[in-house]
């Protein structure tokens, strides 16, 4: 980004051929940059502790703050489901994973815990990320 401002700086100074020194211009520059939020999840139920199974590899990208609950197979009582770092309880067919987190770029596992191999496979199966961008 900085490489493309400094292009513009020069083109800007090329384009106002005559003016005598900086003090007699004021350049303004408004630049956007798009939201991006993607989540993309890639099914792989895998069995590692006893009740506690991967579900899938999940490569996350948002340039911007974003919130995201996980909509899924009705999940059993005491189940859990960790993303990255982040472990939180399972609830019903909705879980909040994040309510407010950082821009991120990371692939992470999406683990199921307290769950059996059906259970896991159900709710690996009918996995939907529901990304919402927030605002800094």
């Amino acid at each position: 980004m900085k490489a493309r401002l400094r292009g513009l700086s020069i083109l800007v100074a090329m384009c106002l051929p005559g003016v005598a020194n900086a003090s007699d211009m004021r350049i303004q520059l408004t630049a956007f940059e798009p939201t991006t939020c993607e989540m993309h999840f890639q099914r792989a139920i895998d069995s590692g502790a006893p009740g506690v199974y991967s579900l899938g590899q999940v490569q996350q990208f948002c340039n911007t703050p974003y919130a995201l609950t996980l909509i899924h197979a009705a999940a059993p009582a005491g189940a859990a489901l960790q993303l990255g770092g982040r472990v939180v309880a399972a609830t019903s067919t909705e879980t909040i994973v994040e309510n407010y987190a950082p821009p991120v770029n990371r692939d992470v596992q999406l683990l199921a815990y307290g769950v059996t191999q059906q259970q896991a496979m159900e709710l690996g199966s009918s996995m939907t990320f529901l990304v919402t961008p927030r605002s800094f």
